[in-house]
């Protein structure tokens, strides 16, 4: 700017265009600085907006970066829980699907033609022969018995005559 100056006016085009450029220079600067949004032509995708500039001040560069790790420890945190429970759901579908019994069927269910109870009257006739027989057979096996008895005691008397 000083050497244009040396051999020209104020008034000259090229002076005030340096002049310009040095105004919009440190309008950024300060906006850089300061965090002043800086609106833009419509480039957006809404037609008719203006396009407002995202920058973020020199001063809060510090707050941000920390704000910036404490929100993507916490990404770290939610996808390590995520992908965990993701995994348990997965494992308790498999134990599902390996513990439901499977149930197939091979014949359909008939009524019973005649009724399938124990018959009380033959119980009791069947009851009834054994218990005599059982009778008679003890009654023949004790009075047996009772003879070998009196047979014993009768010929050990003998022998001591």
């Amino acid at each position: 700017m000083e050497f244009l100056r040396s051999f020209s006016t104020e008034s000259n085009p090229q002076v005030v265009a340096q002049r310009r450029q040095i105004e919009e220079l440190k309008r950024h600067l300060a906006q850089m600085q300061y965090g002043s949004g800086m609106e833009l032509p419509p480039e957006s995708p809404n037609p008719g907006q203006p396009r407002r500039e995202f920058q973020v001040p020199f001063t809060k560069v510090p707050e941000l970066g920390m704000e910036l790790i404490r929100l993507a420890r916490e990404v770290k945190v939610q996808e390590t829980v995520f992908n965990l429970l993701t995994a348990q759901f997965e494992q308790a579908k498999i134990n599902e699907a390996r513990d439901t019994p499977t149930v197939q069927f091979l014949d359909r269910a008939v009524p019973a033609e005649r009724k399938a109870r124990p018959s009380t009257t033959l119980n009791m006739a069947i009851a009834g022969a054994l218990s005599l027989f059982v009778g008679v057979f003890l009654a023949f096996f004790l009075e047996y018995v009772e003879r070998m008895r009196k047979q014993e005691t009768g010929s050990a008397g003998k022998l001591a005559s």
